[in-house]
């Protein structure tokens, strides 16, 4: 069987330099758990005691925590969890349900904190090689190659499915639709310090749903600037990481724009590795085997990783609008696919649900297309990018070398990627692929449905906006790059007020003043 080409990129480093680790679907940013604005402490005798509460009363059947997939036929599954969700949320004893979700969430951090150890130690043990690391195991790549999946994973399989349910995304050219005005009137929701302190809340404004390792502070600084630019308040800028389906479920579809962007599942997955646990764990001078990649690659319970718990990928459970039951995508015990149907129905409602969604390999293009859907100028979607970017004032190289990293306080050297062979091979393996399978098809779909959306727009009209958006972009690179003051200077020396001059926030749409200044002075592409 011909198996699907996957190929990583070791240049693209996007993503948060606050230093805490990515939001996933299964732990969050806080060391508490939220629910409508309150913060549940994590104490075992309060935790003992409302778990007993809940056993006494019943409420812990699977029937009422979770959906469960058999009780449904394949055709009708996704209808029923949206129903299920829909009725989770009026359900009167929904804190006795947040508490069990909860739970199940301080039990996968345990884990994930546990992984972390192990892997740390495994990266000191072999940190005594400095010119080459150690070969994994023939076991583990042995597991891996001999695994076949019941389902087709080539190439041409996924682009038939992504064909199959890709769409052109619709104008969204209104912006009183999606641009909340500083000056509206206060309501309750635009007076509160965070308008997402009540998940259920239909949620309005721009949307971005941040996917950890896919490009998500480049967009976030687009959001930002569309916002700073058309004088939307602020607070409807949406750019946290967090899961759709907690907040973003029941946002309200005409005072809102649902953004998204998605990436190669390997990418991601390495991009992630290599920016959780080795750049901000501040682990530049160890030495990294190829076992510990493959091993962090392989950790099927790893919520830092590209999948989570059987959900048919991490980007998927991650933008889905409604949750996905743990191990509905994928099988623990076959380490194969399960309902695949279901799993692709999750994805075609991805896209019907988001007004855009990015293809990181496609930025350029997207942020265009992206443009002309909104109905403004290229050069407002023109920003440049958090961490494929110049390194400071005076400095002349082409990626930031250094990160803040808000828990150290202090700036960290950022590692690069890199795909052993043998790491290489496993993402190619359909061990790996039928873990990933609701991404990679969400992958597929987001590019084809970038396609469509050109066509619907007209290819010529698309090309000149292309060249203009490129010509503004190395002009950009050209003025702008070697000026961008970030949160970390060339030097690895923390400059956080001089940042805060230069970017919108944190390191989302640094240099923005230039930009402007660049496009004020105009020009016409070619002349």
């Amino acid at each position: 069987m011909q198996k699907r080409n996957i190929t990583t990129s070791s240049t693209l480093q996007e993503e948060d330099s606050h230093g805490t680790r990515p939001t996933t679907v299964a732990m969050h940013h806080d060391d508490g758990h939220h629910y409508y604005g309150r913060v549940f402490p994590r104490h075992p005798l309060l935790l003992g005691v409302i778990s007993l509460t809940v056993v006494m009363t019943g409420l812990l059947k699977p029937s009422r925590v979770r959906f469960s997939v058999d009780t449904v036929q394949e055709k009708d599954l996704l209808a029923a969890e949206m129903r299920h969700a829909q009725l989770q949320h009026n359900f009167s004893n929904i804190t006795t349900t947040t508490f069990i979700e909860n739970l199940q969430e301080q039990i996968q951090a345990q884990q994930q904190d546990k992984f972390a150890k192990i892997t740390d130690k495994m990266i000191v043990a072999n940190r005594t090689n400095a010119t080459s690391s150690p070969s994994p195991t023939n076991d583990l790549q042995k597991s891996f190659e001999d695994f076949k999946s019941s389902v087709c994973l080539t190439e041409a399989c996924i682009q038939k499915i992504a064909h199959g349910i890709a769409r052109a995304f619709p104008d969204r050219t209104n912006k009183d639709q999606w641009c909340i005005s500083a000056s509206a009137p206060a309501t309750p929701e635009s007076t509160s310090n965070d308008v997402l302190n009540t998940k259920h809340r239909k949620q309005k404004g721009l949307i971005l749903v941040k996917v950890p390792k896919s490009a998500s502070s480049t967009m976030a600084g687009v959001v930002l600037r569309l916002g700073h630019k058309y004088k939307c308040d602020l607070k409807y800028i949406h750019r946290q990481h967090v899961v759709a389906s907690k907040y973003y479920g029941q946002r309200h579809p005409q005072k809102s724009i649902l953004l998204l962007s998605v990436r190669d599942p390997a990418q991601q997955l390495v991009s992630n590795l290599f920016w959780s646990y080795i750049t901000l764990r501040d682990k530049a001078n160890e030495t990294i085997s190829d076992e510990y990649i493959l091993r962090f690659s392989r950790d099927f319970k790893s919520t830092q990783g590209t999948y989570t718990n059987g959900q048919g990928g991490h980007a998927l459970a991650y933008a889905s609008l409604t949750k996905i039951p743990l191990y509905a995508a994928w099988s623990k015990e076959t380490h194969d696919i399960v309902k695949a149907e279901a799993t692709i129905a999750r994805v075609k409602a991805i896209l019907e649900g988001y007004d855009f969604v990015a293809v990181v390999e496609r930025m350029e293009e997207s942020l265009v297309a992206l443009s002309l859907l909104l109905g403004v100028p290229v050069g407002d979607v023109l920003v440049t990018s958090s961490k494929v970017s110049g390194g400071g004032k005076n400095s002349t190289t082409t990626t930031a070398p250094y990160v803040y990293s808000q828990k150290r306080q202090r700036c960290l050297p950022m590692v690069p990627s890199v795909v052993p062979p043998v790491v290489q091979r496993y993402f190619e393996s359909d061990l790996f692929q039928s873990q990933v399978y609701g991404d990679s098809i969400l992958h597929a779909a987001a590019s084809r449905s970038l396609d469509l959306t050109i066509e619907r727009l007209g290819r010529e009209r698309f090309q000149e906006a292309l060249k203009e958006y490129r010509y503004w972009k190395d002009k950009e690179r050209e003025e702008c790059a070697s000026r961008v003051e970030f949160p970390c200077s060339s030097s690895g020396q923390v400059q956080l007020e001089t940042a805060e001059e230069n970017c919108y926030e944190n390191d989302f749409g640094c240099g923005y003043q230039c930009i402007d200044e660049m496009l004020a002075r105009g020009r016409v592409p070619g002349d």
